[in-house]
Formats: structure tokens, C-alpha cells, sequence
């Protein structure tokens, strides 16, 4: 094991798989990543479907309707699915490492208590690949948020000394990294829902998984006296660092919704208000041109970003994550190879000024094949 270990950490530029599935819980995002010192080279990259009934299990374990039995055999399943995804975004190749995010059930900060499945020992024994797994725990023993946790990968790859950056990610929770490019400040947050009130939406109102390409949204306008209930949620006016979940933000949320207006004007109002979330969040840390970098499936709703351009500040101009490199959709799993990439050399990954750690840490656990 220990040989294994040291041939990894002896590699110039190690091939790793990152794995990765987020609140939106509708698939795999897997991405073969070869790292270097000037930063992550994507070789290939693919995104495997839940099936249907994968995806209703899932959602029995968010709502609390599943009992510790189904939660054993499904953090089974998903390790089976999860070693899948990495074997085929491998191919022919070998990778070094495999890092798996895992899929989040449970995150309760104010408990310290976070659960992801997918058994990292399935996986590493599938791929005969040593596998870094379970990266929040550290940062939320040691006080902080356990999330977010991407910023520090977002640090890396787009610090510049020339101009002020936010990254900012629009999966199911959307979630903001502040790169100043005067000082080695890191500060992220979730600013509140990404897809995941429009999608718990969306099925509730015309039984799909989702608007796509917000074509329902775009038929609708915006329902003043909603909006206003809606951005009086109390998440907006805590301080970071903090984080969120669909607990707060997904169909409970919506279901509340369900009844005040025609569908598409639903989606619509639920659009504007995770743009003004987005927004709210960003324009304190605006001091002058800004470039916000996109990534997630929400950046590709063109509706959500009409709504995320009216309400941002002038100054702010917007780029995606492939301007440098790195596919929009593949983000967090290139993200997750690196900081498994950290684990495996005994490096902390996570970004105390995001997450309010009291100090930085060691994130996740190594299991061998």
C-alpha cells in the first residue's frame, strides 16, 4: 500500500479521474484530468444518467423516507454506478488515482453532520485504482461548513494579478468563489438555489425533470409580491462563510409556490429570484471591473442568465470555465481530482475563508484497491 502511495506521489503529471454528482442528483460527471503545474489538462470528459428508478431512490433518502437498510444499499449501488462511470471515461487508459465526490443525502452544517454515498471501496476495488473519497468531514470538524469546497480548486486555476474574478457555479445550490487579484484571499459561499427550485418546479407542474432551456420559464414574467416573499427567505441575510442545501431550496420550497400563479409565470418568478440570489451576493465584493466565470448546467438556461444580467452590476462581465480549459459542465469533477490529487500528498484543500474552518485541512480518506 505504501509503495502504491509513494509511486503516486513521485508522478510529474498524474492522470486522475474525478467523480462527481451534485444536489441536482440527476447523474455522474466524470472527467479524466491529467495534472501539471500550469494546471489541469481535460482528456476526456462524460456524464452518465441516473436511471429513473436510481433517481426516485435518491430522492426517498433526501425527503427522510428511506430507513438505515435502504441507505446501506444504495451507498452500494451508487459505489457499483460510480466505478462504472470511471471505467468509462478511462477507456483504454489507466489513471492514477480516482476521487469521488460521491452523492450528497444529508448536509446539516449546524449539526456538523454531512453524508455522501458511494463506496469508495467498491470503486477502488471495480478500477484497481488507489480512490480518495468522503472530502467533507475535515473541514466540518474543524468547525466549517464542509462546502463549499470547489473554491479552492477555482483559487488555483484562476487567480490573476490583473483583474478581480468570481467563479460561480450553477448546479442544484449555486455557490460563489471571490478570487481578488491584489491578495491570496479566497472567500466562497452558497448564495441559495442554482436549478434546484426550478426543477423541483418543473416536475411539479408539468411532471418533467426540468425546464429545458428554460423554453416554459421564458412564456411567463415575473410575479412581484412572490418575488419579494421569496428574497425575504432568511439564508440571504446570513453571513458567510455559510451553506445550504435542497432541503432549504428545493421541493419544500416549491411546493410552497404551487398555487400563486400560472406555471410558466412560477418558473419565471423562480428564475428571477435565483438570479437576484446570485446577484445579491456578488455585488458587495464588486469594487471595479470583475470577471464572473460560469460553470453548471444553470449557465446554459437562458433564461435564468437574461435575469443574472439585469440584476448584476455593469462592471461585471461574464466568461465561462472553458476560457480556460475546463469544460462548464465538468467543473466540479475536474475539481474533485484535484482535491484528491491534495489528499494523496497529504496537502489541505479546503479554503477556510469559504467554508469557516479554523484552519485549513486535509480533506477526505484514501482506500486502496
Amino acid at each position: 500500500m505504501t509503495d502504491l502511495l509513494q509511486r503516486y506521489q513521485s508522478l510529474a503529471r498524474p492522470r486522475v479521474v474525478g467523480l462527481m454528482s451534485g444536489t441536482s442528483a440527476d447523474g455522474i460527471d466524470a472527467a479524466l484530468v491529467e495534472l501539471g503545474p500550469e494546471g489541469p489538462r481535460v482528456l476526456r470528459f462524460t456524464t452518465t444518467r441516473f436511471p429513473p428508478a436510481i433517481r426516485e431512490m435518491l430522492f426517498e433518502l433526501f425527503e427522510d423516507r428511506a430507513t438505515v437498510r435502504q441507505v446501506a444499499r444504495a451507498n452500494v449501488q451508487l459505489g457499483e454506478l460510480f466505478a462504472e462511470a470511471a471505467l468509462e471515461v478511462m477507456g483504454a487508459d489507466k489513471a492514477d488515482l480516482v476521487s469521488s465526490h460521491g452523492q450528497t443525502v444529508a448536509h446539516l452544517p449546524e449539526s456538523r453532520a454531512t453524508l455522501q454515498i458511494a463506496e469508495p471501496s467498491v470503486i477502488a476495488y471495480r478500477t484497481g485504482c488507489l480512490t480518495a473519497a468522503d472530502f467533507r468531514p475535515a473541514d466540518m470538524a474543524a468547525g466549517g461548513q464542509g462546502a463549499p469546497l470547489v473554491p479552492f480548486f477555482d483559487a488555483w486555476l484562476l487567480r490573476s494579478a490583473e483583474v478581480d474574478r468570481v467563479a460561480l457555479n450553477i448546479g442544484g445550490i449555486a455557490n460563489i468563489t471571490w478570487i481578488p487579484g491584489d491578495s491570496d484571499e479566497i472567500f466562497g459561499c452558497d448564495t441559495g438555489p442554482g436549478n434546484v427550485l426550478m426543477d423541483a418546479l418543473a416536475e411539479k407542474l408539468v411532471g418533467e425533470p426540468f425546464d429545458r432551456n428554460g423554453q416554459l420559464a421564458a412564456r411567463g414574467k415575473v410575479l412581484p409580491e412572490l418575488l419579494g416573499e421569496l428574497l425575504a427567505h432568511p439564508y440571504l441575510r446570513e453571513r458567510g462563510p455559510k451553506s445550504t442545501g435542497r432541503e432549504v431550496f428545493g421541493r419544500p420550497l416549491a411546493e410552497g409556490m404551487l398555487g400563486r400563479g400560472e406555471p410558466a409565470d412560477l418558473l419565471r418568478t423562480a428564475a428571477a429570484f435565483t438570479a437576484c440570489s446570485i446577484a445579491s451576493h456578488v455585488q458587495p465584493l464588486v469594487r471595479g471591473p470583475t470577471e464572473m466565470v460560469m460553470a453548471g448546467g444553470g449557465c446554459d438556461n437562458p433564461v435564468l442568465m437574461e435575469e443574472l444580467r439585469r440584476h448584476l452590476p455593469g462592471s461585471v462581465s461574464l466568461r465561462r470555465f472553458d476560457d480556460f480549459g475546463v469544460p462548464a459542465a465538468a467543473r466540479e469533477a475536474v475539481a474533485f481530482a484535484y482535491l484528491g490529487h491534495c489528499t494523496a500528498h497529504g496537502r489541505p484543500s479546503n479554503a477556510p475563508g469559504a467554508t469557516g474552518a479554523s484552519r485549513p485541512c486535509v480533506l477526505g480518506k484514501l482506500v486502496f484497491p
